[in-house]
C-alpha cells in the first residue's frame, strides 16, 4: 500500500481487508483511522517516524483483532525513493506473523524463574510500545500547539489588518462625507449662478443663442423664439434644421461657421417677417481657460432706432405735410414703415403692407423715366424726386409726387428707402387746353 506523508491512501496492492476496516459514514482514506484494532497506534506513530526520519520502521507480532480473535501481524513502513515515486511517499507492508510456539511448562524446580522471564520480556515490549505511542502523542500535541500558535498569530495579524482596514474605511468615509458636502455646496452655487444667468439673459431682452462647435444648439433665451422658431426640444439640434423668422437673410449657418473658423466677430442688421429690426452679432464662445467651445449669437432689437431715423429725416424737411403718405423700406424694398396717410392713399392697412415688396404692392410706373434708371440714380445720388403712377388696392390708378431718400446703416451701408408721397391730379390734356 502506498500513502503520502499524511497517511492518505494513494494505491493498494493485495488483499488488505484483513488489516483495514471501513467504518460507517463518510469514506475516510486515512490509513491510520481505518486500521483494525491493534494497528492504529503503531501505524500513526510509524508514519510520523518514517516521514520525519526517512528510515524504515518495523513492528513485529502486533496483536490485530480479526473475527473476535487476536492474530499476530508484522508491520513495515518504508519511505519510497523520491526520484522514482515522488516526494513524501511511504510504502506500508502488512505481513501475517507465525503464531508463537507454545513451550511445555518447565520443571517444577526452575518453573518460577523460567516462567517470569518471558512475561517480563512481553511487558517490556508493551512498555516500549506505549512509550513510543506516548512520544508520538507528545510530538503530535507539540505540532498541534505550534500550528495553533501559528493560527493564533495569523488571526492576530488578521485582526490587526481588519482594525487597520476599519480605520482606513472610517477615514475614507469621513473624506467622502466632506467631498459630498463640498459637492453639494458647489451644486448649490452653480444652481444660483445658473439662475442668475438665466434671469440676467431674460431681463436684458436680448435674444441669445448658444451653439457648440458642431453648430448644435446648447441653450437659448426665451426672446430668441421671436427671431428663430425654437422650443425646449430643439436643444441639441443643428441650427441648420431650425426654421428662421428672418426675412431676406439666409446666411446664419454660414456666418456662424466663418466666425468659428477665423474667430472674428460679425454684425449684421436683420429683419423679421413681422417687420422688427435686430442687430445680430456673432462671436466665439470662450471658456475661462480661453478655449473656444462654440459661438454666441445675439439679436438686439433696433426697431425703434430705425423708426427714429425715419422720423429724423421727416423732421429735417423731406416732407412738409403730415397728411402725406410716409413709406419706409429695407434694402430689399420690403415695406417697414406705413403711416395713416399711406393707408388712406393706397387702401392697404399697415398690417397688410408691412413686410411686402413694394413692386407688387404699388404696381408703380415712373412718368418720363425708366424705373431701373430712376433706381440707379437713387442709389448713386441718395435721393430723387419724381411723379409716379400708382395703383390702389381696388385697382384704380392715380398719380403722385414722390420724394425719396436712401437710409444709411451705422457703417454707411444701404439700409433701405424712406419716401414721402403726395397725390396729384392728372396733367391737363394738351389738345383741350
Amino acid at each position: 500500500m502506498t500513502v503520502n506523508a499524511k497517511g492518505e491512501i494513494l494505491y493498494i496492492h493485495g488483499r488488505t481487508g484483513r488489516y483495514l476496516e471501513l467504518v460507517q459514514g463518510e469514506i475516510d482514506v486515512n490509513v491510520a483511522r481505518i486500521a483494525r484494532e491493534g494497528l492504529r497506534l503503531e501505524l500513526s506513530a510509524g508514519l510520523r517516524k518514517a516521514a520525519a526520519g526517512g528510515e524504515t520502521v518495523r513492528y513485529e507480532g502486533l496483536p490485530v483483532r480479526m473475527n473476535g480473535d487476536n492474530r499476530p501481524v508484522n508491520l513495515t513502513i518504508r519511505p519510497l525513493d523520491s526520484s522514482s515515486a515522488g516526494p513524501g511517499l511511504l510504502l506500508i507492508i502488512f505481513e501475517d506473523a507465525p503464531a508463537p510456539v507454545e513451550t511445555p511448562p518447565p520443571a517444577a524446580a526452575g518453573r518460577d524463574t523460567e516462567a517470569v522471564d518471558p512475561l517480563i520480556a512481553l511487558l517490556e515490549n508493551e512498555l516500549k510500545t506505549k512509550e513510543e505511542h506516548l512520544q508520538s502523542a507528545v510530538e503530535e500535541l507539540n505540532t498541534a500547539n505550534e500550528e495553533l500558535n501559528s493560527t493564533n498569530e495569523e488571526l492576530q495579524s488578521t485582526n490587526e489588518e481588519l482594525e487597520t482596514s476599519k480605520e482606513e474605511l472610517q477615514s475614507l468615509n469621513e473624506e467622502l462625507t466632506t467631498v459630498n458636502t463640498e459637492l453639494r455646496e458647489k451644486i448649490d452655487d452653480l444652481t444660483r449662478v445658473n439662475n442668475d444667468m438665466n434671469n440676467l439673459l431674460s431681463g436684458t431682452g436680448i435674444a441669445t443663442i448658444f451653439v457648440d462647435l458642431k453648430l448644435a444648439i446648447m441653450r437659448f433665451t426665451p426672446s430668441a423664439a421671436e427671431v428663430v422658431n425654437l422650443i425646449a426640444a430643439d436643444i441639441g439640434r443643428p441650427v441648420a434644421h431650425i426654421a428662421s423668422n428672418l426675412a431676406g437673410y439666409n446666411r446664419l449657418v454660414e456666418d456662424i461657421q466663418k466666425t468659428l473658423d477665423d474667430l472674428i466677430p460679425r454684425e449684421v442688421e436683420v429683419r423679421t417677417r413681422k417687420g422688427r429690426w435686430f442687430n445680430m452679432r456673432i462671436q466665439p464662445y470662450r471658456t475661462r481657460e480661453n478655449v473656444i467651445e462654440g459661438a454666441v449669437v445675439t439679436f438686439a432689437d433696433i426697431t425703434e432706432r430705425k423708426l427714429a431715423g425715419a422720423r429724423t429725416i421727416f423732421q429735417a424737411g423731406l416732407v412738409s405735410d403730415i397728411h402725406e403718405a410716409f413709406v419706409g423700406t429695407d434694402e430689399a424694398l420690403r415695406v417697414t414703415l406705413w403711416n395713416k396717410g399711406a393707408e388712406d392713399m393706397f387702401g392697404w392697412t399697415a398690417a397688410e403692407a408691412i413686410g411686402r415688396e413694394t413692386g407688387p404692392l404699388f404696381q408703380a410706373r415712373f412718368d418720363g423715366s425708366d424705373r431701373e434708371e430712376t433706381l440707379r440714380f437713387l442709389k448713386e445720388a441718395g435721393h430723387f424726386e419724381s411723379t409716379v403712377r400708382f395703383k390702389r388696392k381696388d385697382g384704380r390708378d392715380f398719380r403722385a409726387d414722390v420724394r425719396a431718400a436712401v437710409l444709411k446703416g451705422p457703417k454707411g451701408e444701404n439700409a433701405g428707402l424712406l419716401a414721402a408721397i403726395r397725390e396729384c391730379g392728372d396733367p391737363p390734356d394738351k389738345e383741350g387746353s
